[in-house]
C-alpha cells in the first residue's frame, strides 16, 4: 500500500482560497453538497508531496459514531502534534480521502436553518480561524485531537493516576459520545483544555453531570467551561497547584449556577 500523498502548502493555500472567494460562494456551496466527489479531477491539477504516513481507508470512518472515527485517525495516522497541526494534512483528507465520510457528517443540506454554508465549508474542509479554534472544527482533526488529548491521561501525568481505569479510551469516549460535540469543542478550543489536569477534570465533571444528575449535554458544557474559566483557573493557577479531586469537587460544585434547561439542537 502507498504512503499517503498531501497537497502541497500553495496547492492549500489555492484551494482554500477557492473557497473563501465570495464570487465563488454559489458554485462552492453546489460543489461541497455533492455526494459525488468533484475534486477528484480538479486536484490533479495540484502538487503533492510524499510522505511516510499510512493511508486512512474511508471504510473504517463512521459517520454516525465520532468515537470509532477518532480511534481509527489516532491508530492509524502516526503522528506528533505539530504534524497533527498541518493543514495540508487535514485539508488533503477531507477533499480526497473521506469525501463521503464528509458529507454523510457534515453534509450543508442538512445544516440547520439559518446556517452559514460558506462559513461551514470553510470550517469543516479547510481550517478556519485561529489555530486552536480551525483543529476544533475542521471536520477529522477535531477527532485525532480529541484522542489525543484524552486517551490514558494517566500514562502522560502522574498526578492523574487517580483517574486510572481499565479503558484507556474512558475520556475519548465522553467527548465525542452523540449529543456531546459542544463538550469536544470547549475542551478543543479553551486555553484550560491546554492543561492536562484542567481537561480530565473537566471533562470527569461533565460526564458526571450529564449521566448521573441529568444536565442536559450542550447546556452543561457551554455553562460549565465558561464557569470553569472565569471562577476556578485563577485562583487554582495562582493560589497553588490544585489536586484533582478537590479540583474536580469544586467544578461539580458549579452545578448550582447551570439551568438544565431543554434545547433542541445538542450539537455545535
Amino acid at each position: 500500500m502507498n504512503n499517503l500523498k498531501l497537497l502541497t502548502r500553495s496547492s492549500v493555500s489555492l484551494l482554500t482560497g477557492k473557497a473563501s472567494d465570495a464570487n465563488l460562494a454559489n458554485e462552492n456551496i453546489q460543489k461541497y453538497s455533492s455526494y459525488s466527489n468533484p475534486f477528484l479531477n480538479e486536484l490533479e491539477q495540484y502538487e503533492f508531496f510524499d510522505t511516510q504516513l499510512k493511508p486512512i481507508e474511508e471504510k473504517f470512518l463512521d459517520s454516525s459514531n465520532d468515537f470509532i472515527t477518532a480511534k481509527y485517525l489516532f491508530e492509524t495516522l502516526k503522528i506528533d502534534r505539530i504534524q497533527a497541526s498541518d493543514s495540508r494534512l487535514w485539508i488533503t483528507l477531507t477533499h480526497r480521502d473521506s469525501w463521503s465520510y464528509m458529507q454523510k457528517r457534515w453534509n450543508l443540506k442538512d445544516s440547520d436553518k439559518g446556517t452559514n454554508l460558506n462559513n461551514k465549508i470553510l470550517s469543516r474542509w479547510h481550517l478556519d480561524g485561529s489555530p486552536r479554534n480551525a483543529l476544533a472544527r475542521n471536520g477529522l482533526s477535531r477527532l485525532w485531537w480529541a484522542a489525543e488529548l484524552t486517551y490514558a491521561p494517566w500514562e502522560k501525568d502522574s498526578e492523574l493516576e487517580c483517574f486510572r481505569c481499565e479503558d484507556p479510551y474512558k475520556y475519548t469516549k465522553i467527548i465525542t459520545e452523540n449529543k456531546k460535540s459542544q463538550a469536544l469543542f470547549d475542551v478543543l478550543d479553551r486555553e484550560f483544555g491546554g492543561s492536562p489536569l484542567f481537561r480530565i477534570c473537566y471533562l470527569e465533571a461533565f460526564s458526571i453531570l450529564v449521566d448521573q444528575r441529568g444536565l442536559a449535554p450542550t447546556i452543561a458544557s457551554a455553562k460549565l467551561s465558561v464557569l470553569f474559566n472565569a471562577l476556578l483557573i485563577p485562583r487554582s493557577v495562582s493560589a497553588h497547584k490544585e489536586s484533582p479531586e478537590n479540583l474536580l469537587e469544586r467544578i461539580l460544585n458549579l452545578q448550582k449556577y447551570i439551568p438544565n434547561k431543554k434545547i433542541e439542537n445538542d450539537t455545535i
